[in-house]
C-alpha cells in the first residue's frame, strides 16, 4: 500500500503575512535607499563646484585678480560696450583649467556636450533637442555665475558694465556667492540650468519689477533635499521648496549647500560691498 506523499506547502494565511512583511521592510529601506541616491548627488555637485572653484581661481590668478565674464566677447572701447568674438562663455574659459575643449558651435563656442561633465549636475540632463532650439551653448551649465560678480543685468540698466569685477573689490569673499546652482530660465526651461545667476538684488528682466519675484527666485534651482523642483519654464517664478539646498561656491573657494530660502533673503550672499544693496 503507497502511503500518502506530505507536502510542506504554505498556506495562504502564512504566504500574506511573508508578503505583508516584504512590504514593511521594503517601505522602511525604500526612503533610506534614495536618501542615499540623493546623498550621493549632492555630493558630487559639490565636488563639481570644488573642482570649478579651483579653475576659476587660477583664471583670476592668470587675469591680475579679475574674475571670469559671463560672455567674452564684450569689448571695452573707451566706454562704449561693443560684442563680438571671441563667442566663449564662462564654463568654456574655466574649462581650459581642467581639460581641454574643442568648441564645436557654429563659431567655435563649446556646446553644453563639448564641455567637461563637471558642468552637469547629476539631477539634470542635457536635452538635446532644446538645444537645438537654444544653441545648447556653454550658457545652459548647471551652475550661474552671480550677476553682481559680471555685471551683466542690474537693478537698473544705466549701472550695467557687461564686465567682470576685480577679486579686492567683494568685501566679505567667505559669504559672497560666486557660482551656484541655477533653473533653465534662459532657454526652454529643460537644459541643466543657466549659467548667468540673478541675485535677489534685482528682478527677472534685470530690475525690480513689480509684482514678480527677485531674480533670485527665477533663477535658484533647489534641486537637492526639496519635495518639488522646477522642471518648465512656467515655474519660472515659483519659489523653490523652503527646505532645498542649493550648492553654493563662494567667493573665498569654499563650497556649501546652502539653504536656498537664505540665499532668496539674505542680500549679503550677493551684495559684494557687504552692504546688503547692490553693488
Amino acid at each position: 500500500m503507497t502511503k500518502p506523499v506530505n507536502y510542506n506547502a504554505f498556506t495562504l494565511i502564512e504566504l500574506l503575512v511573508v508578503i505583508a512583511i516584504i512590504a514593511i521592510l521594503a517601505a522602511l529601506i525604500f526612503p533610506s535607499f534614495m536618501q542615499a541616491r540623493e546623498a550621493a548627488r549632492r555630493t558630487v555637485c559639490l565636488s563639481n563646484l570644488h573642482q570649478i572653484g579651483m579653475a576659476s581661481d587660477m583664471y583670476t590668478q592668470d587675469f591680475d585678480g579679475v574674475y571670469f565674464p559671463y560672455y567674452s566677447g564684450v569689448h571695452n572701447d573707451v566706454g562704449v560696450i561693443t560684442f563680438g568674438a571671441p563667442y566663449e562663455y564662462w564654463p568654456q574659459l574655466v574649462s581650459a583649467y581642467i581639460q581641454p575643449v574643442t568648441g564645436t558651435g557654429t563659431h567655435g563656442e563649446a556646446l553644453i556636450t563639448d564641455l567637461p561633465g563637471i558642468f552637469v549636475c547629476p539631477d539634470t540632463t542635457p536635452n538635446r533637442n532644446g538645444q537645438l532650439a537654444c544653441g545648447g551653448l556653454g550658457n545652459v551649465s548647471s551652475y550661474g555665475v552671480s550677476d553682481d560678480i559680471v555685471n551683466w543685468r542690474t537693478p537698473s540698466a544705466a549701472l550695467r558694465t557687461f564686465l567682470p569685477i576685480a577679486q579686492p573689490a567683494v568685501s566679505t569673499p567667505s559669504g559672497t556667492v560666486l557660482i551656484t546652482e541655477t533653473f533653465d530660465w534662459l532657454c526652454n526651461g529643460s537644459e541643466p540650468g543657466a549659467g548667468l545667476a540673478l541675485s535677489n538684488l534685482e528682478g527677472p528682466t534685470g530690475g525690480p519689477v513689480a509684482g514678480q519675484e527677485t531674480g533670485a527666485a527665477a533663477t535658484l534651482a533647489g534641486r537637492h533635499n526639496a519635495r518639488w523642483v522646477k522642471n518648465q519654464i512656467s515655474d519660472l517664478l515659483r519659489l523653490p521648496d523652503p527646505k532645498s539646498r542649493n550648492m553654493t561656491l563662494f567667493c573665498d573657494g569654499h563650497v556649501a549647500a546652502v539653504v536656498t530660502s537664505s540665499l532668496l533673503s539674505d542680500t549679503n550672499y550677493w551684495s559684494i560691498s557687504d552692504t546688503g544693496k547692490w553693488p
